[in-house]
């Protein structure tokens, strides 16, 4: 009796974490890219980059999306040139924006039995990086930094989401 009994909770935790995890995080791996490059147009196409970006993540199956907003995964490379010093500071700057709501709405919608409604926006993943460099290693830079980045954010994924559930 207690091996039936074990067997059947077996199988029915079995089959409700599939239905949980199809019907609660499913889409949650769909990031929608935004390249933002800003003082940078002669050194790289922010359209080259989102190509770049999107082929890297597809290639450890992390998918993108153009239907929807959010999770926006935003990029932003930012320079700027300064007339005392030759050569050009530039950030990387990887950023995720998702919808999110706060502990204190969270649990108010528990006593009083309401559907949530005030979501925003914020951010719920950053990792940034500043540096310099002239204009002839400029390119090379940016692109190490962006590299950089990209891998901390792929490892950053899989260590939150060990099994890829979302």
């Amino acid at each position: 009796m207690i091996r039936l009994l074990s067997f059947l909770l077996f199988i029915n935790i079995f089959f409700c974490q599939d239905s949980w995890h199809d019907g609660n995080m499913n889409g949650l791996n769909l990031f929608h890219v935004n390249v933002v490059v800003d003082g940078l147009e002669g050194t790289l196409s922010s359209d080259w980059i989102k190509s770049k970006i999107i082929e890297n993540l597809e290639e450890y199956k992390i998918q993108t999306t153009e239907e929807t907003a959010y999770p926006l995964l935003r990029i932003l490379l930012a320079g700027k040139s300064m007339v005392e010093v030759p050569g050009i500071y530039y950030t990387v700057e990887f950023s995720v924006i998702h919808h999110t709501v706060s502990v204190e709405e969270y649990s108010e919608s528990f006593t009083y039995n309401e559907e949530l409604q005030k979501f925003r926006t914020s951010k719920v993943y950053e990792h940034q990086s500043i540096g310099y460099s002239n204009n002839e290693y400029l390119k090379e830079r940016v692109l190490t930094a962006l590299d950089d980045h990209l891998n901390h954010f792929i490892g950053q994924w899989f260590a939150d989401n060990p099994r890829r559930q979302f």
